[in-house]
């Protein structure tokens, strides 16, 4: 998987599903789970490259995305800026802004199906390929397994 690839589903990376609630979830609802602070646990990626990274959901509608070189995660070597919404449980993210833009074009949008969310963890399919974010004001969480 290129690091491109990587970087786009990151920012799409987080979608909610009813799967692990008892009751069918609204959109509405899967919206309200979304908001805040997410990472990406060194052990989340099923393709086994685990690359820090934190995003960010606002109430508003916007979405920022850190990238980090180092698990430290002290300075983002990426940065991308997008604005998303969940239409029938998939997360859609369109890209508004970068730093890099070879990892992403601005315009471009991001799609991912809802798999299942827990209260501070998700799992999302991108390609068929699953991926964890953990909710978390700091790059990993206290309780992340490390590589």
């Amino acid at each position: 998987m290129t690091f491109a690839k990587i970087a786009g589903l990151m920012l799409s990376g987080m979608v909610l599903s009813a799967g692990a609630l008892a009751a069918p979830v609204s959109d509405t609802e899967l919206r309200t789970a979304l908001i805040g602070s997410w990472v990406t646990p060194p052990d989340g990626n099923a393709d086994k490259i685990p690359v820090p990274s934190r995003q960010i959901f606002q109430d508003d509608g916007t979405t920022q995305l850190y990238i980090y070189a180092t698990a430290e995660c002290r300075i983002p070597a990426a940065a991308i800026e997008g604005r998303w919404s969940i239409k029938d449980g998939v997360l859609s993210t369109q890209v508004t802004g970068t730093t890099d833009s070879r990892l992403i074009s601005i315009g471009q949008i991001q799609k991912v199906v809802i798999v299942s969310v827990e209260q501070d963890r998700v799992v999302f399919d991108a390609d068929n390929e699953l991926f964890v974010r953990e909710k978390s004001a700091t790059c990993y969480p206290a309780a992340a397994r490390r590589i």
